[in-house]
């Protein structure tokens, strides 16, 4: 996502959120899945309403980073789990 942000590929990010957060509510992440559900809204209205303003892409910045985090610590939390806890 950070790529697809410096080259203000919403669809990309908007596609990469939509994996992520089916992958996220399935392990039951729900703060994760929160999250891409408002990165997915956020870039979906930026695209139908062709706004691509620096508070809104300042935006997304902010939320990718917030997601990057989240994933992070899901993925550290799935590592610690022994399979008899699963």
């Amino acid at each position: 996502m950070q790529e697809s942000i410096k080259q203000v590929d919403l669809a990309t990010i908007d596609h990469e959120s939509h994996a992520l957060r089916g992958g996220s509510g399935t392990f039951g992440a729900r703060k994760l899945f929160l999250l891409c559900q408002d990165l997915q809204h956020l870039c979906r209205s930026c695209i139908q309403t062709h706004n691509y303003s620096p508070s809104n892409i300042e935006k997304i910045e902010t939320l990718i980073q917030h997601i990057e985090l989240e994933a992070t610590q899901v993925s550290e939390t799935l590592r610690s789990l022994s399979y008899d806890q699963i």
